[in-house]
């Protein structure tokens, strides 16, 4: 535990892990995530981070205007190490903060938390340039933390939060509990489609993403689910939205984006979710850092981005 926090303290203050500290801390939390169900039950107070596609910055930004961990409580909607100027610092320190306070750090797996996706988008790359020989190893240990992240999170038994959507072969949150987690979760099945499908106005039903894995439902298909399950409000990530923040659905959905300057300035957010699921969206910009620069992903098809 003394190792943990101090190794923390150095993470916070800018310092970096080597290749047997990052081993150790995805042993660690690993340890943890392994042990949760699929979907973890939460009680608020906490705040709900989307998509941080690699900003390390803008992660220690957000314990600065929403309070540090242990004394808030966070639940994050994936997609952490994609991008970014810093996905293995983004990764380690999530993955130490859950290692030392695993009950006030809940980490969802989003699409990007597999291994050929880390190999599209860069953390692989950014192992081998950050550990060189030792790369692999750091690699394959933060992969194997992903095949045992949760998919999802229900905050005081009426707020669904997941990284994308829903699945068109699950109908209720039982279904989504006997679901096997703990491998890569490939390209087609319930699992993929909630780390992929996206919530769409002027559509009914399900329709088969064109360019993308997954599917676009409608708000039919989200009231339905919500009130199959006695929920209230979906909260998603995935998609970048300008302002950090919207809703869709007749506000029975919401998307929160974490991740500063993906696109050209856009605006980040986190939302606060107070002991009686009141809401309050917190907005920032991006902490202004060497070479910036807006990022843009040109990947495959199959890997499009809506």
């Amino acid at each position: 535990m003394e190792v943990q926090s101090q190794l923390l303290a150095k993470l916070l203050s800018g310092g970096s892990s080597t290749k047997d500290e990052c081993k150790r801390i995805c042993n660690a939390a690993a340890r943890h995530l392994r042990r949760e169900e699929n979907i973890v039950a939460l009680a608020a107070p906490v705040v709900v981070v989307g998509s941080l596609r690699g900003e390390l910055q803008d992660l220690l930004t957000i314990f600065e205007i929403s309070g540090p961990v242990p004394e808030t409580s966070y639940l994050f909607l994936g997609d952490y190490a994609v991008s970014g100027p810093d996905p293995c610092g983004t990764l380690v320190l999530l993955l130490l903060l859950k290692a030392r306070f695993p009950s006030r750090v809940t980490l969802l797996r989003g699409r990007h938390e597999q291994r050929q996706m880390t190999q599209v988008y860069g953390l692989h790359d950014a192992c081998m340039r950050q550990f060189r020989s030792g790369g692999a190893e750091v690699w394959e240990a933060f992969c194997q933390c992903f095949d045992h992240m949760p998919i999802a999170a229900v905050v005081n038994e009426k707020i669904f939060c997941v990284h994308s959507g829903l699945a068109p072969e699950v109908e209720t949150l039982e279904g989504f509990r006997h679901l096997d987690r703990h491998r890569d979760y490939g390209h087609e099945g319930p699992i993929a489609d909630m780390l992929w499908s996206d919530p769409l106005e002027h559509v009914e039903g399900w329709v088969l993403a064109p360019k993308s894995s997954g599917y676009w439902f409608g708000e039919d298909i989200t009231t339905e689910f919500l009130k199959a399950n006695n929920l209230e409000l979906m909260i998603r990530s995935k998609q970048l939205v300008v302002d950090g923040f919207a809703e869709l659905h007749g506000g029975h959905c919401v998307t929160v984006f974490s991740s500063s300057n993906a696109t050209f300035g856009n605006q980040a957010a986190v939302l606060h979710l107070d002991e009686d699921c009141n809401r309050t969206v917190q907005t920032f910009r991006e902490a202004k850092q060497p070479d910036s620069e807006p990022r843009s992903a040109d990947v495959p098809d199959h890997f499009a981005l809506v």
